[in-house]
């Protein structure tokens, strides 16, 4: 996407309502320099400041800050030939956001916004699957006799007593397909959970490459009249 996509009669810019004065606006952070992209404030007006820049490629783009007098929420808007201007949500401008965003991996990132601790609680919710998973290995693999010589078989007690045992004890019967098969769809099942877990809490909506460099410019600032 070039610059010279963005509609001279519709600018890409920064929209307030009429009555409120946008009071400063500058560049947090941006994908890469060779973008050029910059804010220029409007003569004619206090409550808009246009965006402007060299061209952006996939994951090129940049965070801005924009301080406002009033309680109207700030608006893109303009007209991007071959391009459409989508909301994906709120976005915090915190020091701790930023390097949330800066973070690759997506268990660190959970694990700084909830925190080790919860990230152990996390992990340990698999303790009971695993330990579900290893005993019905183990009992499925494991003969269930009764040692005979723990019983006097010459009496009619110890058969008794024997045979009491065998009943109670039961014939064990090998696991078959169906039952591998919901073994792994509860193991499945609770990986899934856990992995949507931390999915749904790290995921960024604004790419890392768009928080790659900071921005050292003086920040553009519109005077109130």
């Amino acid at each position: 996407m070039r610059g010279s996509d963005i509609v001279e009669l519709d600018p890409l810019r920064i929209d307030l309502n009429d009555s409120e004065k946008i009071l400063q606006a500058r560049i947090l952070t941006y994908s890469r320099k060779q973008i050029s992209v910059d804010l220029k404030s409007d003569p004619s007006s206090d409550s808009t400041i246009s965006i402007v820049f060299d061209f952006m490629d996939a994951g090129d783009g940049a965070i801005l800050e924009v301080f406002h007098g009033g309680t109207t929420r700030p608006k893109l808007a303009g007209t991007i030939r071959g391009a459409k201007i989508k909301s994906f949500g709120e976005v915090s401008l915190s020091a701790k956001s930023i390097d949330l965003i800066r973070t690759k991996s997506a268990i660190r990132r959970y694990a700084k916004r909830r925190g080790r601790f919860s990230l152990i609680v996390l992990s340990f919710f698999l303790l009971p699957t695993s330990m579900i998973v290893a005993l019905a290995l183990r009992n499925s693999n494991t003969e269930q006799l009764v040692d005979p010589r723990k019983y006097n078989l010459n009496t009619l007690a110890g058969q008794a007593e024997f045979a009491k045992k065998v009943k109670d004890l039961g014939i064990k019967e090998p696991w078959d397909v169906t039952s591998y098969a919901m073994l792994a769809f509860v193991v499945i099942l609770t990986l899934s959970f856990v992995l949507f877990t931390i999915w749904s809490t790290a995921k960024r909506i604004v790419p890392p490459s768009v928080v790659k460099e900071e921005t050292e410019k003086s920040a553009t600032t519109i005077n109130s009249a």
